[in-house]
């Protein structure tokens, strides 16, 4: 089965293998969600401006200091400036794609019915698959499947999180938590 949705200039493509009919129906709500949130403006402005605190402390003879120090960008991305970030989103062109540079979000989902806890999907940098386990249709909503499929997407475009300290901060998770929680977002500005 495919999938494909568009929103503004943003596609979405993404072609599934061996799920379920209630799991398809989620699939097309993520989809649209994961379409919508790329191609909205909003996205842009996000990745531009992009910004994280992260906290800080030593222990002195008077007791523990804690500060924050504020960081500009995305973490872990070697010399590619935000807006560079952005427009390989948008140009679409994963590593292992023969496509080239298409504009498109091309996904290929298969199902982990093996449920591994504390995970929701997985990708390899030598497939073009993207893997998602069978609980998070039982237990989540679409947002965080839209959320999932795009962060293990940002990874076929090169993007990886080997730090462990600020991974949420590489553009695969900050950009998934900007589609799993773009429609809370909308909420709250509007």
């Amino acid at each position: 089965m495919i999938i494909y949705e568009k929103y503004n200039d943003f596609k979405v493509r993404l072609l599934v293998e061996n799920f379920k009919e209630h799991e398809e129906l989620m699939l097309k709500k993520a989809v649209k969600l994961m379409a919508r949130a790329l191609g909205d403006i909003m996205f842009k402005e996000y990745c531009i401006n992009y910004r994280y605190k992260i906290k800080h402390f030593k222990w002195t003879w008077s007791g523990k200091k804690t500060w924050y120090k504020e960081y500009k960008g995305f973490f872990d991305v070697g010399n590619l400036t935000q807006h560079q970030i952005y427009c390989q989103v948008m140009k679409g062109e994963e590593v292992l794609s023969e496509d080239g540079e298409d504009g498109e979000a091309d996904i290929f989902l298969r199902i982990d019915r093996s449920d591994k806890p504390g995970v929701i999907g997985y990708t390899y940098p030598s497939s073009i698959w993207q893997w998602i386990y069978s609980r998070i249709f039982r237990e989540y909503g679409p947002e965080t499947v839209a959320g999932n499929l795009a962060h293990e997407w940002v990874h076929k475009l090169g993007f990886s999180h080997k730090k462990k300290k600020r991974k949420k901060h590489t553009p695969p998770y900050a950009i998934g938590y900007y589609v799993r929680d773009f429609l809370e977002f909308n909420r709250k500005l509007g």
